[in-house]
């Protein structure tokens, strides 16, 4: 079931207070309008009724995804990182049926674009270990490619037609389209590191991915020495 809650804001442009919804929870089931809102990069969207003047919102919340059993949590402040953590393993506790042995994933994410690319990645059905990875592999191309930009982060996109993108933002951004089938092949080839029992990962990103990576080329390497 999605929540929402009422809040009072002040527009930053006409400086006047009103009211306005916020959702604390988007379940893609009940509301899948909403969902479309949050991949299209749209939910944090607001209009002030008093000038009618748009701007962006911030507020915590969670996405929950149950056809794919994923729920995404979104915090505003990192240093509640630990907070989550714990209201989430009670969560497991309270309700079993959410939980990892459940076959649920939970995530945190800590920025709202992330928000939005892990919604993009689960709603297509997609494994976000195997995204951040493609992120690392097609990074150190772009990098090779372009020296002299300096990049601050990348995403992974879907546009309506089902292209994959990753978009580089940068001093000048870059977006190169992904080739599925390398997703397909590392899919293959990480498929019996991915199906390992682990630890629940709440923090799955590029450092992650970038260790993960390592490792497998490591053991590449050791399989040709051998």
């Amino acid at each position: 079931m999605s929540l929402r809650e009422t809040v009072s804001v002040t527009c930053p442009s006409c400086r006047k207070a009103y009211d306005t919804s916020v959702w604390s929870t988007i379940n893609t089931d009940t509301d899948p309008k909403a969902a479309e809102k949050l991949i299209a990069g749209e939910l944090f969207d607001d209009g002030c009724p008093n000038c009618g003047k748009v701007h962006p919102l911030n507020y915590p919340m969670v996405f929950h995804d149950p056809e794919h059993l994923v729920m995404i949590s979104y915090i505003t402040d990192a240093s509640e990182y630990r907070d989550k953590v714990d209201e989430i393993e009670k969560l497991f506790e309270d309700q079993p049926q959410v939980s990892p042995e459940s076959g649920y994933r939970h995530r945190i994410v800590t920025t709202q674009n992330a928000l939005r690319e892990k919604a993009v990645i689960f709603y297509n059905g997609l494994d976000d270990r195997l995204v951040e990875m493609l992120k690392v592999i097609y990074s150190e191309q772009v990098l090779a490619q372009y020296q002299n930009v300096q990049f601050k982060d990348v995403f992974f996109l879907i546009n309506p037609k089902g292209d994959w993108f990753m978009q580089f933002l940068a001093d000048r951004p870059i977006t190169i389209r992904v080739d599925k089938n390398v997703y397909e092949g590392l899919k293959k080839q990480m498929e019996k590191e991915l199906a390992l029992p682990q630890n629940e990962q709440f923090t799955i990103d590029m450092e992650w991915a970038y260790l993960k990576v390592n490792e497998k080329n490591k053991e590449l390497e050791q399989q040709k020495i051998n």
